[in-house]
């Protein structure tokens, strides 16, 4: 069954395009880029290849990452007191 779902999953990928989330642009191998679901600068591990563009990636980087550490900093030093510095 597990393997049946696999195999349709695989099959579904191959023919739908992938697309950013953000700007709509086709995800290909080139501009891909790798994104944090959780921002990592407030813990985040999870990611995936398949969700943005490199391009939306840097913008977001570089004008959201810090606003949403800078605003969940007192929330992130609860959870993780050995970045008191």
């Amino acid at each position: 069954m597990i393997k049946d779902e696999l195999l349709i999953n695989k099959k579904m990928k191959s023919k739908t395009q992938l697309k950013c989330i953000f700007c709509g642009q086709p995800l290909t191998r080139r501009n891909r880029s790798e994104e944090h679901i959780i921002p990592e600068n407030i813990g985040g591990k999870l990611t995936s290849r398949n969700i943005i563009c490199s391009n939306c990636n840097n913008n977001f980087g570089r004008k959201i990452d810090n606003f949403l550490l800078e605003t969940y900093r007192p929330i992130d030093l609860l959870y993780n007191p050995k970045k008191i510095v």
